[in-house]
């Protein structure tokens, strides 16, 4: 409720501001994904090319499959996109580093 009361304090009533912060946060989460991948792969001992290119590959899987559209299109979806960058983002953070 707290992005929903800054948005409208920033743009009123205009849904378009509404849509651009999820897509931002959208794109925060392709950003996630690529970490997490790259993290993940890291730990398995794969050269550094292959791993910067199924990471990639991995976050543009997440960024444009069209299982949640909703999440990003509809205004209401704000807090599925929340969720998912708070918890990519402690996915991130709590992955043990590569040995």
């Amino acid at each position: 409720m707290l992005s929903y009361w800054i948005n409208y304090q920033v743009a009123g009533k205009d849904p378009s501001l509404y849509h651009f912060v999820n897509l931002v946060l959208h794109a925060i989460s392709g950003v996630l994904v690529y970490l997490l991948t790259k993290q993940i792969l890291e730990k398995f001992g794969a050269d550094r090319r292959r791993i910067i290119q199924c990471a990639s590959v991995g976050a543009i899987l997440f960024l444009v499959h069209p299982l949640q559209t909703e999440s990003v299109a509809y205004i209401a979806g704000r807090s599925e996109v929340l969720c998912a960058v708070f918890e990519l983002g402690a996915l991130v953070i709590f992955t043990p580093p590569a040995m």
